[in-house]
């Protein structure tokens, strides 16, 4: 029984150590990702703003776009 026991940690070790560069790799791409998404919404606030700052130019009312930019959180 004790053998089956050292046999199976070695096995789960080994699975562990086969998967290690998958599951690096897939935490690489998703802090990407979440730069990436970081970087879009700050364009987006930017957008929002210097959009809404044009409207302010041209003496037009935000309420009278018919529609509300919203800021992504």
């Amino acid at each position: 029984m004790h053998r089956s026991t050292n046999r199976e940690a070695g096995t789960a070790e080994e699975i562990s150590e086969k998967f290690r560069p998958v599951l690096t790799s897939k935490d690489d791409t998703i802090f990407e990702l979440q730069e990436e998404q970081r970087k879009l919404q700050e364009a987006h606030a930017q957008l929002v703003r210097a959009f809404e700052a044009k409207l302010g130019e041209y003496g037009i009312p935000r309420e009278e776009m018919g529609f509300d930019p919203k800021l992504l959180a």
